[in-house]
């Protein structure tokens, strides 16, 4: 459950309706590049597998920097409350996601980059 959406982002009182259909490939990670890009101003990963954490390197597609996942916390004031992630100049970030976390995504946005 996305508990704070930022009404910068998404307006106040309004929740995105997303849809992407997915296959699941068994207990892997299903990955952006798997299907297609989203654009170069978000990242999603999801660990879909119950057993497994998730402990990756994953192509991002995002500039380099330090990202605020926006699943787990907000960028306030300049600070992130949740997750942070490193982007780095080849794109790539290690992800890590445990099977037993309540929300399994990490969710990376452009707006969100606590740095260059």
């Amino acid at each position: 459950m996305l508990k704070n959406l930022r009404e910068d982002i998404y307006g106040p009182n309004h929740r995105p309706f997303i849809y992407f259909e997915v296959i699941d490939m068994g207990g892997g990670s299903i990955r952006a590049n798997h299907y297609s890009w989203m654009g170069r101003v978000t990242f999603v990963a999801i660990n879909n597998d119950d057993y497994s954490p998730l402990d990756q390197w994953l192509q991002t597609g995002l500039p380099a920097g330090e990202y605020c996942d926006i699943v787990s916390g907000s960028l306030i004031d300049g600070r992130c409350t949740g997750k942070q992630v490193t982007v780095h100049q080849d794109g790539k970030a290690l992800i890590q996601i445990g099977n037993l976390e309540q929300d399994p995504i990490i969710g990376l946005h452009i707006n969100a980059r606590l740095s260059a």
